[in-house]
């Protein structure tokens, strides 16, 4: 109650049997979680720099690039170019993993279109995944893959262990590759928006292209000194 000068009077009432005591466990801070912005991109799985077919071409040449990392903590890299091997540029970055990997069989040749064979691709160095398609996208090449130099293209896509899959029906020597058998260990990448493309001047064809590959990780940091990166060279 409150008198007429102000003052305040309580009156308390204790609650009998009950007691105090130390807090059974001890209070979280309350900064929260705090990610290692720092941690170790990890480096690129050994890519994919390959000359595309002509049919995927216009009227300039381009050299593709398939790069990927096993590491969960890769975010993407850099893409640094060398005409000598010592003087490198950077022309762009990559931030999607590409998928690639390695025929786990052999493939026989055959006509188009092909509903003889499986196309058995081993994706362990990109840790990638492959999904199926419906008649209409394989035939319109929704799925394009190129296997050795030949391209083609696949229905249904069946997980046989991981990263391992088996694809089948199959489209066969598409945009005018030909046809032809591949060994198990062929290269196999599939050709998406992930696949990065630089451009090259016609006095380059005949030469080695240099390049090296700087990852950061998922925060975009922690980028890795070019000059522990390992070299890798295409031929023009």
């Amino acid at each position: 109650n409150e008198d007429e000068t102000g003052e305040f009077e309580m009156v308390a009432t204790a609650v009998p049997g009950q007691t105090a005591s130390a807090a059974a466990y001890a209070s979280h801070s309350s900064a929260g979680y705090q990610p290692n912005v720092d941690v170790a991109p990890g480096s690129v799985s050994s890519p994919q720099l390959f000359i595309p077919p002509a049919g995927l071409l216009g009227i300039d040449g381009e050299a593709w690039l398939a790069a990927a990392s096993t590491s969960s903590t890769w975010g993407g890299c850099q893409v640094w170019v060398s005409a000598d091997g010592t003087s490198y540029e950077m022309v762009g970055t990559i931030t999607k993993a590409a998928r690639y990997g390695t025929l786990s069989a052999a493939l026989a040749s055959h006509a188009d279109p092909d509903n003889t064979n499986t196309l058995a691709v081993d994706l362990t160095a990109s840790h990638s995944t492959l999904t199926s398609a419906t008649a209409a996208e394989m035939n319109a090449g929704a799925t394009l893959a190129l296997v050795d130099n030949e391209l083609v293209a696949y229905q249904t896509a069946t997980l046989t262990s991981a990263y391992h899959f088996s694809l089948a029906p199959l489209r066969r020597a598409l945009y005018g590759t030909a046809a032809a058998a591949h060994s198990s260990g062929a290269r196999f990448v599939r050709l998406d928006d992930a696949i990065f493309k630089f451009g090259y001047k016609s006095l380059n064809v005949g030469n080695t292209i240099y390049v090296k590959l700087p990852s950061f990780n998922i925060y975009g940091r922690a980028l890795e000194d070019i000059a522990t990166c390992t070299e890798y060279t295409i031929e023009l």
